[in-house]
């Protein structure tokens, strides 16, 4: 099962997307419409078990904000 993975900023979801798209995962981007209270903020939607991709995205410095 797949989930949404919300970032920081575009530049942290494009690190994030091409990280995860490199290890197998199927992953896009979009704007998160949740409102983050930092600004502005993205989702990487992931088609994978969210198990997996958490500690390959934390291993590389990419900061989450949350998890849906």
């Amino acid at each position: 099962m797949g989930c949404n993975i919300e970032l920081e900023s575009i530049t942290s979801a494009i690190k994030a997307r091409d990280l995860l798209k490199k290890n197998k995962f199927g992953a896009k981007i979009e704007k998160s419409t949740s409102g983050s209270k930092k600004g502005c903020a993205y989702s990487v939607i992931v088609d994978k078990n969210c198990s997996i991709a958490l500690p390959i995205l934390e291993k590389n410095g990419i900061r989450i904000l949350g998890i849906s």
